[in-house]
């Protein structure tokens, strides 16, 4: 089997602390514009790596690049388009106030003589009318371009969904001036819309509710459409309560990622100016998502094996480090296992490595659906393979140690000739506790147990006393 090269992963990871560093700049400051030297001086890097972390962003639609003055500079992609909003208001406002500036009408009032041609009055008092029309529209735009510029901000501060979800919450109630009085947010998570979290409504009603109203929320997160059912409004002739959803989408071309559901809303409804933020606010949120996604693939490129699509060794020992000092701060057990294939070695010396590459990955992808959600399965190396198994203690680490074992002992592996070879694994069980505090200690303790699995006969899993 081929064996890993040690100094391409230690690079792959370095470019991605300096990719999490760039991001992390952008963050703290949303709406700074930076240059590749800016960015190496902050980071303690050279430019050139400061340039390819940024180009990186750029590919994946995080950051936008200009040329300006010879100077490549690069800005938040979210914090341009909302200064492009910025600038393009100002512009149709100073425009009206130079053409308010020019009128003899001002001036006539600005001298303070009087004005007696009764048109001119009027047309002053028209426009004085206008004025104040508009300058209640400007008060009404400024709010709510700081509610956007807020939200913006805070959604561009995380990449975590759930944590994205909670900042969407937290600003529903400022974009409906408290009128939505019980909403919450569901996300799509393996083609279904999960209960993320919620105000004045709990995850039961919530799922209700979804339930309930499933093919229309399905079709406005597939369109990307707004639902509005009015007061007294009726579905499938039944009186409804007034309701809200709206998709969770970047654009047309974007992907759906769940919806926000507004279902109470005070007696005086939400108006055209409310509907407007919101769908701006899930926009928003929806593009946050969009980049939390493009983001989370790009990390988990990194931390993946290649060939069975586990995780790898150096991801591995760093879930590891964070499992165990959670498992320290809260009480939890937590516990892991070693499995490798029984006789793989004759697998490659009789049928050759792409056989024995092509059995790798069936038996990983069958340890991969045996082992629970929580659990991450990892190749250490070779036929070798992790598992981490959190709030487990060593018995029921056992119990999914022999569930593994026993789902690759019932797969019916056929080689590319058509011989049928039969598959076994053996297992070592290992669970953190005073002689075990650091990830090495944990694994060597696992893999001793896998050991003398081997030597008792293999196709069997022990467990550390």
């Amino acid at each position: 089997m081929p064996r890993r090269n040690h100094a391409h992963a230690a690079r792959g990871e370095g470019a991605e602390r300096l990719i999490e560093g760039v991001v992390d700049l952008f963050v703290a400051s949303p709406m700074a514009t930076l240059d590749a030297a800016e960015a190496a001086r902050a980071l303690g890097v050279s430019p050139q790596a400061a340039a390819e972390a940024l180009d990186i962003l750029v590919r994946l639609g995080i950051a936008t690049a200009r040329l300006a003055r010879g100077t490549q500079t690069y800005q938040f992609r979210i914090a341009d388009e909302f200064l492009d909003i910025l600038e393009r208001l100002t512009r149709f406002y100073t425009d009206q106030l130079e053409t308010v500036a020019i009128l003899p009408e001002r001036a006539l009032l600005s001298s303070g003589e009087a004005v007696s041609d009764l048109p001119t009055v009027r047309a002053l008092r028209a426009r004085i009318a206008s004025l104040e029309t508009a300058n209640t529209l400007l008060q009404r735009k400024n709010l709510e371009l700081s509610f956007l510029y807020n939200a913006s901000t805070l959604l561009a501060s995380s990449i975590e969904p759930m944590t994205l979800a909670q900042a969407v919450l937290d600003a529903i109630g400022a974009a409906t001036n408290m009128k939505a009085r019980a909403y919450f947010v569901a996300l799509v998570d393996q083609e279904m819309l999960t209960f993320q979290g919620g105000m004045n409504i709990n995850k039961r009603s919530a799922e209700a509710f979804l339930t309930r109203h499933a093919a229309l929320i399905d079709a406005a997160i597939e369109k990307g459409s707004l639902i509005s059912i009015p007061r007294q409004g009726r579905i499938d002739r039944t009186p409804e309560p007034p309701f809200v959803v709206l998709p969770l989408r970047s654009g047309p071309d974007g992907r759906g990622h769940g919806c926000i559901a507004i279902t109470d809303i005070a007696q005086e409804g939400l108006s055209s100016d409310d509907l407007r933020v919101l769908m701006q606010l899930a926009e928003m949120a929806g593009r946050s998502l969009d980049n939390a996604e493009i983001f989370t693939q790009s990390v988990s490129i990194g931390a993946t094996d290649e060939l069975t699509g586990a995780h790898n060794r150096r991801y591995l020992f760093r879930r590891l480090a964070e499992e165990i000092t959670r498992s320290r701060q809260s009480g939890a057990p937590l516990s892991v296992f070693i499995f490798d294939i029984d006789h793989f070695k004759d697998v490659n010396d009789r049928f050759g490595h792409p056989e024995g590459d092509r059995m790798l990955k069936q038996v990983v992808a069958t340890a991969m659906r045996t082992v629970r959600d929580i659990d991450l399965v990892a190749r250490l190396g070779g036929e070798e393979f992790a598992v981490i198994l959190p709030a487990t203690n060593i018995a029921d680490a056992l119990a999914i140690a022999e569930r593994v074992r026993l789902a690759v002992l019932g797969m019916r592996y056929e080689t590319q000739t058509g011989i049928t070879l039969k598959t076994a694994v053996s297992a070592g069980v290992a669970t953190l506790d005073d002689a075990r505090q650091t990830p090495a200690q944990l694994l060597a303790a696992a893999d001793e147990c896998l050991l003398e699995a081997k030597r008792a006969g293999r196709n069997r899993s022990i467990a550390a006393g």
